[in-house]
């Protein structure tokens, strides 16, 4: 089955993929660590926010993969759940620039999270717990939190950030049955290993992947005694049976085997294949049929 007859929906016929095919290739890896974790988590610990940490370089698009997983995974369940309402799931991307002053951080984080929900908050009352009551929040049963931070960009108190963020400020929402199910995805993106020209000129802040990581085992051990808390396997080089693979079950390669396309791809790159590279010819290869985002 091509990509044409991959693409038609039942209604009509019309010729259109049904969920931007650009970011579902790969991540079999962290794909299986939700699917283990999301389900079973709702049933044994019920009404608790769950807490997602997901890191890697730059170039692997971890925004894309939360939308795989709220297209592909999220949606649905919430879905056959709770049935429609206002739309089974509302997603907020709150958003801080690095800040050196650890209270300025926390203020602006509480901030950011409440300009994305609604402008008509009352600034003294921003805890988790409000925004959790919010009017505007309470007709979806599932919400998603994305924050995407830049890691190299902070200075030594964006870990007291974070530590804060999970084990103070959401911890004061569990003083009753909240309204919906919170899933607070956490994006920690690391500078590229390959660095581009001007970098190596203009570096940013120096940073340390090996003590980073070890911050984010504590991190995972620390919050998951508090409410659900996974830390996903690092988003690294695209795996090329995998991708083709992706791309056979997706019914967008009728001749067996991998791409041609992709092959070339993964020789220019010697083999280290981001998910940006990716998507780039992705996007290329087949630009009469991915609907715009």
């Amino acid at each position: 089955m091509g990509l044409k007859n991959a693409s038609k929906k039942s209604n009509g016929g019309t010729s259109q993929l049904p969920r931007p095919l650009h970011i579902l290739c790969d991540r079999t890896l962290q794909v299986g660590q939700f699917n283990r974790f999301f389900k079973p988590n709702l049933l044994r610990r019920s009404g608790l926010p769950h807490v997602y940490l997901l890191h890697g370089e730059l170039a692997q698009s971890h925004g894309n993969f939360v939308r795989r997983l709220v297209i592909d995974k999220i949606q649905p369940y919430a879905a056959s759940r709770k049935g429609q309402l206002e739309g089974p799931v509302r997603h907020i991307k709150p958003w801080i620039q690095p800040l050196d002053d650890l209270e300025d951080a926390k203020e602006t984080l509480r901030f950011s999270i409440f300009e994305e929900v609604a402008p008509n908050y009352d600034p003294t009352e921003m805890s988790a717990k409000q925004l959790c009551l919010h009017r505007t929040l309470t007709p979806y049963p599932f919400v998603v939190i994305q924050h995407d931070f830049d890691v190299a960009d902070w200075n030594e108190h964006f870990l007291d950030l974070i530590e804060w963020y999970l084990t103070g400020y959401w911890a004061e929402a569990l003083s009753g049955r909240l309204p919906n199910q919170i899933l607070i995805f956490l994006n920690f993106i690391y500078p590229n290993s390959t660095k581009p020209l001007w970098r190596r000129i203009y570096p940013s802040r120096r940073f340390g992947k090996g003590s980073f990581y070890a911050f984010l085992r504590s991190l995972t051990s620390a919050v998951d005694r508090i409410y659900p808390c996974l830390l996903f396997d690092e988003l690294g080089h695209l795996d090329q049976l995998d991708v083709c693979h992706t791309l056979d079950v997706l019914g967008v390669h009728d001749e067996g085997g991998c791409p041609e396309w992709v092959e070339k791809l993964f020789r220019k790159k010697r083999g280290k294949v981001s998910m940006k590279d990716l998507e780039r010819v992705l996007k290329d290869h087949y630009s009469q049929a991915i609907t715009s985002w």
